[in-house]
């Protein structure tokens, strides 16, 4: 059993959630990806994806990297025949 407390987005809310973060100006950290399979929910290890900041570039450049990255990843990633889904973002406050 897993005991997460997490929001778990479709593809599709979680690329809105990408696009709200970037309008506030929220870097995203990285993101878990989940396998619901049916009333199951499943980590789908070792699908994730992290965004740590370089010391030599600026907040900003790292800020639009992060969005870059969690796009590019949640829209690349496959969606399998017997699953459903879902991200989690991990957000810097």
């Amino acid at each position: 059993m897993l005991h997460i407390a997490d929001v778990g987005l479709s593809r599709r809310d979680a690329l809105e959630a990408v696009k709200i973060l970037r309008r506030a100006n929220l870097p995203i950290l990285g993101g878990d990806v989940y396998f619901l399979r049916g009333d199951k929910l499943n980590v789908a290890i070792p699908n994730n994806w992290f965004t740590q900041p370089d010391p030599s570039e600026d907040s900003a450049s790292y800020f639009r990297r992060s969005w870059e990255k969690a796009e590019t990843y949640i829209e690349n990633f496959p969606e399998p025949a017997d699953a459903e889904v879902l991200f989690s973002l991990v957000v810097k406050k």
